[in-house]
């Protein structure tokens, strides 16, 4: 079993272990005469510490893959304690909007590449006295943010649309994809381009100041008054 490790529950759990793929085409009576035959197997026992269900729902109207883990917890002084984790999330290209959008985002990355360029070189040419102006600081920090979010959507391309574009009739036996690590990086993905939304708009406010001189006043007094602000 090569799962990533969970961190959601009452306690951390790596990403070992026992697994059992319940085939897809059983109806309900089947299920549970499978779940009969593992209690009568005893299946789990005193040493179990926790029991994973993992399922993926599929809406074809969204386009959205629905991650689902239920947990159950079998704690040292006998209590079960049950949670879920529940994560929507888009896979594969299956629209033009998604080729689009998919352009559109390494045309930004090209941008960023470029920028990060002309940054090292005008350091190289500044030496030190590059560093002194607070614009170049978020420049840097605006640049780590856009690695990191390309390192996540790596990590969820490249699995995603590997099983997107995989054979269908081999799934119709059993499904591998571990959908709750990649809904991790899903939300991760998220998370972090807030942030570079936030970045951006505010480097958008550093060319305000070529608008008119009231803003350019406004553009000097805040970027000034960021270190007083920061304290």
């Amino acid at each position: 079993l090569q799962t990533g490790s969970y961190h959601q529950g009452l306690l951390p759990y790596g990403g070992g272990g026992f697994a059992l793929d319940i085939p897809l085409y059983f109806n309900k009576t089947q299920a549970l005469n499978f779940f009969n035959y593992l209690k009568q197997q005893r299946w789990t026992d005193l040493h179990t510490r926790a029991v994973f269900f993992d399922f993926a729902l599929y809406n074809p109207v969204n386009g959205m893959y629905l991650s689902v883990r239920l947990l159950f917890e079998f704690l040292p002084y006998g209590q079960v304690r049950p949670s879920s984790q529940l994560r929507a999330i888009r896979m594969g290209l299956s629209s033009l909007n998604d080729y689009a959008a998919l352009l559109l985002d390494a045309l930004v990355y090209l941008m960023v590449i470029f920028y990060m360029v002309m940054d090292a070189r005008k350091l190289v040419a500044m030496g030190r006295g590059y560093w002194t102006h607070f614009w170049h600081w978020f420049n840097w920090a605006n640049y780590t943010v856009f690695v990191i979010t390309l390192v996540f959507k790596l990590q969820f391309l490249i699995p995603s649309l590997n099983y997107v574009s995989g054979q269908g009739d081999l799934d119709i036996q059993r499904a591998t994809m571990d959908f709750e690590s990649l809904g991790w990086y899903y939300y991760q993905i998220v998370n972090w381009q807030a942030f570079n939304n936030v970045f951006v708009w505010f480097k958008a406010f550093s060319f305000l100041k070529y608008i008119n001189a009231d803003v350019a006043n406004l553009a000097y007094t805040v970027t000034h008054a960021a270190k007083d602000c920061g304290l």
